[in-house]
């Protein structure tokens, strides 16, 4: 798994940016992990 830090490098933007992003898909997710978000997010078919 990636880091945050090394998303929010590749990306071009701030460490917080990207926690504040992976927070919030998380709350609309309904779940308290990253392990839970791919899981749920492969349940829903958003990922391949």
């Amino acid at each position: 798994m990636t880091t945050t830090r090394a998303v929010s490098t590749k990306l071009g933007i701030s460490y917080t940016t990207v926690r504040t992003h992976i927070r919030s898909l998380g709350s609309k997710l309904g779940v308290h992990s990253k392990l839970e978000a791919i899981v749920k997010a492969r349940e829903l078919g958003l990922l391949s």
